[in-house]
């Protein structure tokens, strides 16, 4: 994720969970480094089908 900031560069942005939410599969995930449990660590790309850009 990118903050644009005033002068207009993009920076990088700290991850957020406030910031970050999606639903997968009827669950609202804020980490997508946690399983949907949050008890184990996933894999963004194998477990909600993220791809790199």
């Amino acid at each position: 994720m990118y903050l644009i900031t005033e002068s207009g560069r993009n920076d990088k942005a700290l991850y957020d969970p406030a910031l970050l939410a999606f639903q997968h599969e009827g669950v609202e995930i804020r980490n997508p480094y946690r399983s949907p449990c949050s008890c184990f660590e996933a894999d963004p790309m194998a477990a909600y089908g993220f791809k790199k850009v």
